[in-house]
């Protein structure tokens, strides 16, 4: 499991957050929102490229 899980049912009416991932990850419990926003810092690879995959395409999203 990587940091910043997530589960969002096909209906899209669950989201939940791993907060054990994000520990796992983190070695910290933090919140999402540090995450997304860059107050967390991590060195797995893994990790920095989804998030920066994410902030691409949110980017490209809000353009359309």
């Amino acid at each position: 499991s990587l940091g910043l899980s997530a589960r969002v049912a096909i209906d899209g009416s669950a989201i939940t957050m791993d907060d054990k991932a994000n520990v796992a990850m983190y070695a910290d419990m933090i919140s999402p929102s540090s995450i997304f926003d860059g107050r967390t810092q991590t060195q797995n690879q893994t990790i920095i490229d989804f998030r920066n995959q994410l902030e691409e395409d949110s980017s490209r999203q809000a353009s359309k």
